[in-house]
């Protein structure tokens, strides 16, 4: 059984559908549709969840990023969220750190390249509910920030975090 991610033009518009498993092999591929998500721990928004990334991952291994990232999947896309970026947010955080999302909201969205490819980035930011439990093939790690702890790891940061955050606010660049 294939596992489709979502293919988009420049203005994040469907195309199609890419294989998962070939999506990052090819090179000048299309763009397709990650979700990055923000989750806050306090009611302020003050502070936020990061994840320091798996040395098993593929990409980026060891490197800190925003709470949950992830592709969206076709299967994401639905008439109550036709690109998928908040159902997608909400399955990988369920997936990687095992908590339910609440009040999930697209920010905005960014492009970013990634060796040969490029992807279209909804930046989501949102809250959880449950007790973390980390998928150790995912995540080494998950800490509380604020904007000023952040700079601790901002050397140590994926670039498509470091975009979102600063597009954010949390991050200067």
């Amino acid at each position: 059984m294939n596992d489709w991610i979502v293919e988009v033009d420049k203005s994040d518009k469907l195309i199609g559908k890419i294989e998962r498993e070939v999506a990052h092999d090819f090179p000048n591929l299309g763009l397709h549709r990650e979700t990055m998500l923000v989750l806050y721990t306090d009611s302020t928004h003050g502070k936020f969840l990061l994840q320091h990334r798996s040395m098993k991952k593929k990409q980026l291994p060891g490197l800190w990023t925003l709470s949950v990232t992830g592709h969206v999947d076709f299967d994401d896309l639905s008439d109550e969220d036709p690109e998928g970026y908040l159902t997608a947010a909400s399955r990988e955080a369920k997936e990687e750190i095992g908590v339910s999302t609440i009040e999930l909201e697209i920010k905005g969205k960014m492009t970013q390249k990634n060796g040969d490819n490029w992807s279209m980035m909804g930046i989501v930011t949102g809250e959880y509910e449950g007790e973390l439990k980390l998928d150790a093939e995912e995540v080494s790690e998950v800490n509380e920030f604020t904007k000023e702890t952040i700079a601790a790891v901002s050397d140590k940061l994926t670039p498509g975090a470091k975009m979102c955050l600063e597009y954010l606010g949390i991050l200067k660049s």
